[in-house]
């Protein structure tokens, strides 16, 4: 299985666009947010959104979800519960820059045609969200987040369904950014989140054996990047699926990988974007009901690229890449 198209046409006036995020909804239809403007971080950044038909297999017209007057719009993560409810995290820049960021909080009980009002999240200036957040089979729910102003990352943990939030322990690498972390949880019940770093040119990783309170000290991973985010999937099989740029010097190309033993190693590798020069970047990986993965990314900070696949393909497309390598 396989399909590749592009999420949006392009609205006028927003050439430029990034950081996509991706909830199922309980129809089984997707929801995908992303922040769209004539350049990152200035003031006519909006969030926008729009809804892909399981049934029909297309996209609706893209909507400007949120554009808060005079400010920039930036990262946001949608996440559906399991009652039908979709919540909203997003971030407004006050400042210059985003160690400016204030975070924000609101809920659809319709599955994202209408909104609540805006609410403050947390009131420290530069937390930023950008990978999707993790539910655990007790309930608990992981809102992953890092701090601009120090380049640390944080997980906000909520055991009552968001009346109450508090924070992880700091994700911190010395004299560098830790951030964006993307988590999964392992069959030991052990979760495991993946992070850029700065100009080290590899990802890092933590470990948390209590539900995400607290994690151990990010090591290094063998794997390159070049400070790019990735995300990191747990599928229905326990395999692992990893999308990340395999490069220490540019946001191209952007790779699919896949861990048959809980990211020790990552054996499965192909290649889906690819042009020097060009940028392929912020990808968000989904596994929906029906096993099907799908992946949403940054196209030339143009459009949002929108794959469907499935292991099937992902391992017959590696083994081709990797025979045209060898011959």
């Amino acid at each position: 299985m396989f399909d590749s198209h592009f999420a949006f046409t392009p609205i006028p006036g927003r050439p430029t666009c990034h950081c996509a995020a991706l909830c199922q909804l309980a129809d089984d239809d997707l929801l995908a947010v992303w922040y769209a403007g004539q350049r990152e971080g200035l003031p006519d950044s909006a969030l926008l959104t729009a809804r892909f038909s399981q049934k029909d297999v297309q996209w609706t017209a893209a909507e400007v979800l949120l554009d808060t007057p005079g400010l920039s719009d930036g990262n946001a993560i949608v996440f559906a519960l399991p009652d039908g409810r979709v919540w909203l995290f997003h971030t407004v820049i006050h400042g210059k820059g985003w160690s400016s960021t204030l975070s924000y909080w609101r809920e659809s009980d319709n599955g994202g045609l209408t909104w609540s009002a805006s609410r403050l999240f947390d009131p420290e200036e530069g937390i930023v969200f950008r990978c999707r957040p993790l539910q655990l089979p007790s309930g608990r729910i992981l809102v992953p987040a890092y701090d601009d102003k120090d380049g640390t990352s944080v997980f906000f943990l909520t055991d009552d369904q968001g009346l109450t939030w508090r924070r992880s322990t700091r994700l911190r690498v010395a004299g560098d950014q830790c951030i964006q972390p993307a988590p999964v949880q392992r069959a030991d019940g052990s979760l495991l989140a993946y992070m850029r770093c700065g100009d080290r040119g590899h990802l890092w990783q933590s470990v948390s054996t209590d539900e995400g309170a607290t994690w151990t000290p990010p090591e290094p991973v063998d794997l390159p990047n070049p400070n790019a985010g990735v995300d990191m999937q747990k599928l229905q099989t326990g395999e692992l699926l990893l999308a990340a740029n395999l490069t220490t010097h540019s946001r191209s190309p952007l790779c699919l990988l896949l861990s048959e033993d809980e990211g020790q190693t990552w054996a499965t590798r192909a290649i889906v974007a690819h042009d020097p020069g060009q940028e392929f970047s912020y990808p968000q990986l989904l596994q929906a009901r029906d096993g099907a993965c799908h992946l949403l990314y940054t196209w030339r900070r143009e459009r949002i690229r929108h794959l469907i696949f499935d292991t099937e393909w992902l391992r017959k497309e590696a083994a081709k890449q990797m025979e045209y390598v060898r011959g």
